[in-house]
């Protein structure tokens, strides 16, 4: 029998709030009041007691253009009908037995249940879908509760009465729709158990490749021990640890109703940015299976982004830069923020999750009401558990929060305090305020346990029309164009960050090689020089008369020289001998001169002083005879050839001694080594100062070519060859690219702060002359050409096998 129902409602009231219309429906059954929007309302009125479903699901899709699955509207009719509002007027078919929250419940029994606290944490809403069907809505941000009057007779009045859901406010709203692919696979583990199972191995996958280059990891959390890594790192991982759940959930949510959530930046405890994905449109769609799904969608991909992480990490771990540092650090922040978010003591997933296995909403409220001794009120229907137990676990909950708190004060407000003092101070107490701004707010305003309804649908998503052969042709021609895509030739070019050289290989130093003052400074700093232009004059005065010394020296050698090589005359042999008789005649005369003072001595004639004068000249006399025989006996034998040897290397060294004055003057001219310019501020000295030798006089730099310094990764480093052309890009000049040229590569690999790395020199051209020593850049070097998805899986190839290979006993 053909089943139809029928809308019945004891009143009706309307309620206009920021977030648009409200309208109450006042149950003929119990009197409780029920909250529903236009849409909601729109929709239950079609149901006049003759219309079947699927006569209604016609009309609503003609009428208002929005298509429904016969199970979304069937949750929807089962919870009208739950609540009192809806009736059979056919035979009756079996319900499904979960409620749906399309409509939430505000009876208002007991004192308790009016006056009840809710919990507003800003964080919850930004990591799951609250899964309870009894006051879902509850559990999410900043919902707030107002008092409502449970008289049957009496209008509700704005401010005091009714229930609105307040979503988290978009700051920026971003579209989503290319995000959706990543969404997708950020959900596999909830397609099916190929996909958990894959899930699984990748994560056991991840942890024991970790274990194995667990030496590895070490080293590189000691590197992000770094204030500024460490910084930079956080920051980073945060959002993409964010990103990734919020993505999550968006992928969750779309699987489950193919309606796309909205998607932006919030602010998370009214101070951080953060992306969240707002399903408060997705509430009436979603039954409880599939809101447990989107929170353990939320916690799945905090373990893919583990396992992703960590792949990364292993084929960029030697790369020598930033990526392997940033990927064991979002690798680690998804494993604490996985473990927070399983904290049944956090309201976050692992709370939720609880909650709903317990079947007990509200269960950190219920908790906390019972350590106050009073009972927070219990739909009909709804599971209760020991009173012990909900104190034992309000307990746990309180101890959390406040060893959370004291953590958060005594880290980050001591830091603060420690580092900035009194400002400090103030800062952590700014940002405590507005941490807890929201949540004291909710909790001024939340009175009474009561429901809110959910958005209505007015603006989802038709069913996805069946795939055409258009569609397939056109994927097939994408597919066609990516394979043939990655089939085209790509130059591979690896690289890293370039510095250029204060080296010799790119300047040369002018040092004095003499000392001497300075007479002369011919340059100015700045100013272009050629090789072998002279820059300056020291003085030459020790240098000349060195020169002219040692030249006298070496014309009376070359005189000796010739005389013996030309031997003695006649003449010379007469004047010899009679410089001999001569000299024989006065020793003769000297002789009786001394043997006739010798006589008047003794007889005290002449003095003693007299006689020794005699007797001295004697001697002379007698030297003499002997010096000009010996002169006339080696004039009569002729110059030996030994010693005319002996002339000659005379004569040689003081021609050595005469080169090097010689080249000691030509010292004193100072000249530039290198074409280049005189470096700035490289003229050390001025006109009149004296040089000792060594001292630096200027500095010419070669500023047309210049020598760059590559550190280049160790796993990049066989692409490398000399003399392979090198693309360069400066901090300095980003819109102009400089050209150089490989010329060397260190045989050894380097340690730096990301893994290791080779130097590899290249010659950098600088036509223009901007370039100057010192800057940074970056260095591209060409490659050889290999396919485009060679070209961009090198690192996964790589892995596999070395890293892979490695794991194999």
């Amino acid at each position: 029998m053909t089943q139809a129902y029928k809308l019945i409602y004891k009143k009706k009231a309307e309620l206009n709030t920021r977030k648009g219309e409200i309208i109450f429906l006042t149950s003929v059954r119990d009197a409780s009041r029920y909250s529903l929007t236009p849409d909601q309302y729109a929709l239950a009125k079609l149901f006049d007691g003759r219309r079947t479903k699927t006569e209604v699901l016609e009309l609503y899709r003609k009428k208002y253009g929005i298509e429904l699955t016969e199970e979304n509207l069937q949750e929807f009719l089962d919870n009208l009908e739950d609540s009192g509002l809806l009736e059979r007027s056919a035979s009756i078919l079996p319900g499904s037995d979960n409620v749906v929250e399309n409509l939430t419940w505000a009876r208002g029994d007991t004192a308790e249940s009016s006056e009840a606290e809710v919990d507003s944490d800003p964080e919850e809403s930004m990591e799951s879908y609250p899964p309870e069907t009894e006051d879902e809505m509850i559990m999410r941000k900043g919902r707030r509760r107002k008092r409502v009057s449970t008289a049957p007779n009496r209008v509700t009045k704005a401010g005091k009465a009714g229930s609105y859901t307040k979503d988290v406010k978009l700051l920026v709203s971003i579209p989503i729709g290319w995000l959706m692919p990543l969404a997708r696979l950020l959900t596999l583990p909830i397609h099916g158990r190929i996909s958990v199972v894959l899930f699984f191995a990748a994560a056991i996958g991840a942890l024991f490749g970790l274990w194995n280059d667990r030496f590895d990891v070490v080293r590189d959390l000691k590197l992000l021990m770094e204030p500024l890594i460490i910084a930079q790192t956080l920051l980073i991982s945060m959002f993409s640890v964010n990103l990734a759940g919020q993505l999550a959930r968006a992928g969750a949510a779309y699987f489950y109703s193919k309606k796309v959530p909205k998607f932006g930046i919030a602010l998370a405890f009214n101070v951080l940015p953060r992306f969240y994905v707002s399903l408060a449109e997705h509430a009436g769609l979603l039954s409880l299976d599939q809101r447990r799904g989107i929170i353990l969608s939320a916690l799945y991909a905090n373990v893919i982004v583990f396992s992703i992480a960590s792949f990364m990490w292993f084929i960029t771990k030697n790369d020598g830069t930033f990526l392997p540092l940033l990927m064991i650090g979002i690798a680690i922040l998804s494993v604490v923020r996985l473990v927070l978010a399983l904290n049944p003591l956090s309201k976050r997933g692992g709370y939720y999750l609880l909650s709903a296995k317990l079947g007990v909403p509200l269960l950190r409220e219920r908790a906390l009401f019972a350590l106050m001794g009073k009972t927070l009120a219990t739909k009909p229907g709804e599971k209760t558990i020991s009173p012990w137990a909900l104190r034992l676990y309000g307990v746990l909950v309180i101890a959390w929060l406040l060893g959370v708190t004291a953590l958060i004060t005594v880290v980050l407000g001591g830091w603060l305090e420690a580092n900035w003092g009194g400002l400090g101070v103030l800062i952590f107490i700014g940002l405590a305020s507005a941490t807890l701004y929201a949540p004291l707010k909710q909790a001024r305003l939340a009175r009474s346990k009561i429901g809110k309804g959910k958005r209505g649908s007015d603006d989802l998503r038709k069913q996805q029309k069946p795939t055409t052969w258009t569609t397939r042709a056109v994927r097939l021609v994408l597919l066609v164009g990516l394979i043939l895509i990655g089939m085209l030739p790509y130059t591979y070019e690896p690289g890293g960050e370039l510095v250029l050289l204060p080296l010799a290989d790119s300047r040369a130093d002018v040092r004095a090689q003499i000392e001497a003052p300075i007479e002369e400074i011919l340059v100015t700093e700045g100013q272009a020089v050629k090789k072998g232009e002279l820059l300056a004059r020291l003085s030459d005065d020790e240098e000349q008369r060195n020169i002219a010394t040692v030249e006298a020296t070496i014309k009376k050698l070359q005189a000796e020289l010739a005389k013996a090589e030309a031997g003695p005359t006649k003449e010379e042999i007469a004047s010899a001998k009679q410089r001999v008789e001569t000299a024989r005649v006065n020793y003769q005369f000297a002789k009786q001169s001394a043997e006739r003072y010798a006589v008047l001595s003794e007889k005290g004639t002449v003095s003693r002083q007299e006689y020794e004068n005699s007797q001295s000249k004697a001697d002379n006399s007698r030297e003499l005879v002997t010096q000009a025989s010996t002169d006339l006996d080696l004039l009569m034998s002729w110059t030996r050839p030994e010693d005319i040897d002996a002339i000659k290397a005379s004569i040689a060294r003081e021609e050595a001694q005469l080169d090097y004055y010689r080249q000691r003057l030509g010292y004193s001219e100072l000249r530039s080594p290198i074409d280049g310019v005189i470096a700035s501020g490289s003229i050390l000295t001025a006109a009149g100062n004296y040089l000792e030798r060594g001292d630096l006089f200027a500095i010419v730099a070669d500023n047309q070519h210049l020598l760059g310094e590559i550190k280049v990764p160790q796993a990049d480093i066989g692409e490398v060859r000399i003399g392979a052309p090198v693309r360069i890009k400066f901090w300095s000049f980003p819109d102009r690219e400089f050209k150089g040229v490989v010329q060397s590569i260190a045989p050894t690999a380097d340690k730096s702060d990301y893994g290791k790395i080779v130097r590899v020199r290249t010659e950098v051209e600088n036509p223009d002359g901007l370039l100057k020593a010192n800057l940074t850049g970056q260095a591209k070097i060409v490659g050889q050409e290999k396919p485009v998805v060679l070209v961009f899986s090198r690192m996964l190839v790589r892995f596999i096998q070395v890293e892979l290979w490695s794991w194999l006993p």
